[in-house]
C-alpha cells in the first residue's frame, strides 16, 4: 500500500513537537482537535488516516514515543488555549497508554501527577 497520499500521523507529531509549539499553525491546532476526537471516541490514535483524517488507513497504531509525544502537545495546548478540552483527552490518553501496556505504573503515575498540575494551573488562571 503506498501511504504517501495519506497523512502521516507520527510524522506530523514528530514534526509538530521539533517546531517550537509557540508557533505552530492554526493548521496544527485543527489537526491536534481531530486527534482529540480519536481518543476521545475511537481509543486509538492509527498510524495511517485520509487526508482529512476522517478515514483510517491503517490498522497499526502510532508508537509509545509518539503517543507521549501527542500527550505533551495536548498539556501544552491546555495551557495555552486554557481549554480543559485538551487536558481531559490527556488523562484519556493516560489511561489508554496505560492499559495497552506502553508504560509502566511509575511513568503512568507521573504523567497523573503532572496532568493534576496542570489542571490546577488551569484553575487558576481561569480554564474554560
Amino acid at each position: 500500500m503506498d501511504h504517501s497520499t495519506y497523512f502521516d500521523v507520527e510524522l506530523f507529531l514528530s514534526s509538530a513537537s521539533q517546531r517550537s509549539l509557540e508557533g505552530s499553525k492554526i493548521n496544527d491546532k485543527e489537526i491536534i482537535e481531530k486527534l482529540c476526537k480519536k481518543i476521545d471516541v475511537v481509543k486509538h490514535v492509527y498510524k495511517f488516516y485520509s487526508a482529512n483524517l476522517l478515514v483510517k488507513e491503517s490498522s497499526i497504531e502510532i508508537s509509545c514515543e509518539a503517543y507521549l509525544t501527542l500527550m505533551s502537545i495536548l498539556k501544552y495546548y491546555a495551557m495555552t488555549y486554557l481549554d480543559y478540552k485538551y487536558l481531559n483527552t490527556s488523562f484519556k490518553l493516560n489511561d489508554i497508554i496505560y492499559s495497552k501496556g506502553l508504560c509502566d505504573t511509575e511513568a503512568y503515575s507521573n504523567n497523573y501527577r503532572e496532568l493534576i498540575e496542570a489542571l490546577n494551573r488551569g484553575l487558576e488562571k481561569g480554564c474554560k
